[in-house]
């Protein structure tokens, strides 16, 4: 760049100027960026039918984690789901006891991003689960796109 104007040339201080400015802003961006993909690569959401996959490959290395009351869990559930009633008093005594080394498929019935299985996974993560999968839309979209439903009483 040519200086047109009477006085010293300012172009190399310019372009220092510049270069602060513009690393620092580049170098908080990336930082940011990769803060927040630490803790979101152990989460993936899945809808139904991803999910079904996961428990088809994985079998019984995924532990399929209903977090909903009892009385949800009797009118239907995941085959070979376990259940902790994330209303239960010792329900974060309970996920303790789970093997943090497990990888986990958590539902609610809803499944919404502030619902009961988000709040489930979150706790799953505080206590060092290392891998969870969380089911957008929970046991009623589950059920909507006819994944297999096991009732009381049946098996």
């Amino acid at each position: 760049m040519r200086n047109i104007l009477p006085g010293p040339d300012l172009s190399h201080l310019m372009a220092t100027m510049k270069t602060c400015i513009c690393l620092p802003v580049i170098f908080l961006g990336l930082l940011s960026s990769s803060c927040g993909q630490a803790e979101d690569s152990k989460v993936m959401d899945l809808d139904p039918a991803g999910a079904d996959k996961i428990i088809a490959e994985k079998g019984e290395d995924v532990v399929v984690l209903d977090v909903r009351t009892p009385e949800e869990v009797a009118a239907g559930h995941i085959k070979n789901s376990i259940n902790i009633n994330i209303y239960d008093d010792d329900f974060v005594e309970q996920v303790k006891k789970l093997n943090p080394a497990k990888t986990y498929l958590v539902h609610c019935a809803s499944g919404s991003p502030t619902g009961r299985s988000r709040k489930s996974v979150d706790v799953l993560l505080s206590l060092g689960a290392e891998k969870v999968y969380h089911l957008n839309g929970g046991f009623k979209a589950w059920e909507k796109a006819g994944k297999a439903v096991e009732r009381e009483g049946e098996k």
